[in-house]
């Protein structure tokens, strides 16, 4: 496996920095934790600023998950990952499991 390091500062809409260890604008990087992390700050956002409500269904805002493991919850299950799912914990296996395409438990 190879890993690749890459840092990015944007600062009103302009790239003020940025570094790429062994990656170009088409690598692929696993972000694990740190993309709850993201979506997370960026879901407060849209609930303060853009009138989102966390306790509505994630179908209301992503329909095409209306028959996925997904259909019941809410944003705020998602985002507390408090979502069951039958799910293979290998993030390199492009065929791994999916929320979209498991069935619920």
């Amino acid at each position: 496996m190879e890993f690749h390091a890459t840092f990015l500062v944007l600062h009103a809409g302009r790239i003020l920095t940025e570094y790429c260890s062994h990656s170009d604008a088409g690598s692929r990087h696993i972000l694990f934790s740190v993309s709850k992390s993201m979506m997370g700050a960026l879901a407060g956002v849209l609930v303060v600023d853009g009138g989102r409500d966390p306790d509505c269904s994630v179908i209301r805002y992503m329909p095409e998950v209306a028959r996925s493991a997904y259909r019941d919850c809410t944003v705020r299950h998602v985002l507390g990952v408090s979502v069951a799912l039958r799910f293979v914990e290998d993030f390199v296996d492009p065929r791994g499991s999916s929320p979209a395409t498991v069935p619920p438990w």
